[in-house]
């Protein structure tokens, strides 16, 4: 094989070859390297092919952070051959050079770690770093019919589900994240945690409307919303991403159930064969009286199961800054976590001020079903 590497700019193109495989994720896509433009990275995607026979192929963002830049490739690089891995490796390097980046971090599927160790990667224990995706994901198997989906449900699952579909809440989508960011407030104070500016929702709408692959679902019970999912659908997976919910006023409609068996119920309509519901924060599953065990004991109830679907590897370019990099990530855990998380939120604060201020008019409108 003579291969060669190139870097995509057609979003057809990258898309097509992204979601034919079995190790397909939605952060590989185009839209979502565009999304984390409004963070700060710069998507550059690299295939490496001999005519039309794919060998690999990695979605690799790189952005400026306090501690030097830096190259992620989220849940990658995949390969078809491991014969690719030269010209990748080269273009990787290439990369790395003109961005001055201390290192690509790869979480790539844990059947390419070996490879990549083998190539010069340092594989990383870290169950989870604060910047990166989890190595833990929680998938929902939709073959079958929608009764057999439904008999997996475990049985407090489905008697909230009948008492919610019994209520008479109605579900209607519309592509309108302003209407959705109160609801995700209230859900993020009930439970405890911050979650992005409105303006993380406005751009990741943005990103995919043009391919209309992304939705916002609401469940209204006599005229007010009571929940809202934000879903998007690429390849053969649905991606579950963002809940809202007024649990204060109408728990007793238990419109988290109701919300997500309408979207997964329309996934396996439009032929879906999993549901992705996130990841995890850690590969040891919670245990009752853990933080995240309420939001375990939720999604195992539709028959969610957790998978050790990547591993992190470090491709270093600059030892003593990334030595550095690794002290200060390994020994603040989750002051780091705070920190980076306030970084690209101060960033996101500076767009959205920015675009408001210089384009109010001319902003544009975002796409609606």
């Amino acid at each position: 094989m003579s291969y060669k590497s190139e870097f995509v700019t057609d979003r057809e193109a990258w898309n097509h070859l992204v979601f034919a495989g079995e190790h397909s994720n939605l952060v590989q896509g185009y839209e979502w390297g565009e999304f984390r433009r409004y963070v700060g990275y710069t998507p550059h995607r690299v295939v490496v092919r001999d005519g039309h026979r794919i060998g690999a192929f990695s979605s690799i963002l790189v952005a400026k952070s306090p501690l030097g830049t830096l190259m992620y490739a989220p849940h990658g690089p995949v390969f078809a051959d491991p014969a690719a891995i030269g010209p990748l490796m080269e273009t990787i390097r290439e990369l790395a050079r003109e961005t001055g980046a201390i290192l690509l971090r790869a979480s790539a599927p844990t059947s390419t770690c070996s490879l990549l160790t083998g190539s010069g990667y340092r594989a990383l224990a870290d169950q989870r770093i604060a910047w990166n995706t989890g190595r833990v994901d929680v998938v929902l198997d939709l073959a079958g019919s929608l009764d057999d989906l439904r008999g997996r449900l475990r049985k407090k699952t489905r008697q909230y589900l009948e008492r919610s579909m019994r209520r008479g809440v109605e579900y209607t989508s519309s592509l309108d994240p302003v209407r959705l960011y109160p609801l995700l407030r209230k859900n993020a104070a009930r439970v405890g945690f911050a979650i992005p500016p409105l303006g993380h929702f406005q751009a990741l709408c943005d990103a995919y409307a043009p391919s209309r692959c992304v939705e916002i679902w609401f469940a209204t019970y006599h005229g007010e919303d009571v929940a809202g999912l934000l879903t998007v659908s690429q390849g053969r997976a649905a991606y579950l991403l963002n809940l809202g919910l007024d649990i204060e006023r109408y728990d007793n409609l238990k419109p988290a159930y109701g919300i997500y068996w309408h979207a997964l119920a329309l996934a396996h309509q439009r032929g879906c064969s999993t549901a992705n519901w996130g990841t995890c924060d850690s590969d040891q599953l919670p245990r009752e009286g853990d933080k995240s065990y309420s939001l375990y004991w939720f999604r195992s109830g539709f028959g969610c199961r957790p998978h050790l679907a990547r591993r992190y590897c470090d491709l270093v370019f600059r030892p003593l800054r990334y030595r550095s990099l690794r002290m200060t990530e390994t020994s603040l855990g989750a002051t780091l976590s705070r920190f980076w998380k306030f970084y690209r939120e101060f960033r996101c604060y500076l767009t959205d001020s920015k675009a408001v201020g210089s384009s109010r008019a001319g902003r544009r409108d975002i796409v609606r079903d």
